[in-house]
């Protein structure tokens, strides 16, 4: 594994650290009384640092085709819980999330149906590029072009001018630029996670008081 990758892969894995210092901060403003947005923040928290021991993992084993894919995944977290805050009642349309519901059955605080498409033109004045990196990251979540790319990557030519094709679970033939630049992505995006979470920790007492939030909800979650 060339340096500059490593150097990449060791400033991912100092925000783990940070995933915790978020997530006490949180705690601590909540008073232990989780109510339905602090503990989908909460569990946005959870799903990011599993995400990025999980891509820490992967890319220092050859494994860049599932990295791409969990890179997709953790942009996910920023979507919803950028839409929920974002909502007219967020502590609502959270637990209506916790229950199961889809957040795209609900709309912003301008009326707009919160759709990927729609998150993503919100983000994307303060985030340039986001939206490019969702397009392309979810090629490797859904089976795709990219997926065909890689395998073809794979081939070489024969002595008889056919290719001779192979399968294989490493990512050897992948520039380590690219690799770099996947785990530069990634830590961008955690770094986005975590910005929210902290967003919604500094003007969560703006939204409800303890109060209302005790009498419209039975208990914390």
């Amino acid at each position: 594994m060339g340096n500059e990758l490593e150097k990449s892969l060791e400033k991912l894995h100092s925000l783990l650290d940070r995933h915790r210092t978020v997530g006490a901060a949180l705690y601590d403003d909540c008073e232990g009384h989780l109510f339905p947005c602090d503990g989908l923040a909460m569990a946005a928290l959870d799903r990011s640092l599993n995400h990025v021991e999980g891509f820490l993992l992967l890319m220092r084993n050859h494994g860049y085709i599932c990295s791409a894919a969990l890179l997709r995944i953790q942009l996910d977290c920023i979507l919803r819980l950028y839409g929920v805050m974002h909502s007219d009642d967020p502590h609502g349309v959270a637990a209506a999330v916790l229950q199961g519901e889809r957040l795209d059955q609900f709309k912003d605080r301008h009326g707009k149906q919160m759709r990927d498409s729609h998150l993503l033109e919100l983000l994307e004045p303060k985030n340039p590029g986001i939206t490019r990196i969702y397009r392309w990251a979810s090629g490797y979540v859904h089976f795709s072009r990219e997926h065909v790319s890689h395998f073809l990557a794979r081939s070489v030519p024969g002595k008889d001018g056919r290719r001779v094709f192979q399968i294989g679970n490493n990512d050897d033939h992948i520039p380590l630029e690219h690799r770099r630049e996947l785990a530069d992505g990634f830590a961008t995006v955690t770094r986005g996670v975590l910005g929210v979470i902290e967003k919604w920790t500094a003007g969560r007492r703006n939204v409800a008081s303890r109060e209302e939030l005790h009498r419209r909800f039975s208990a914390p979650i």
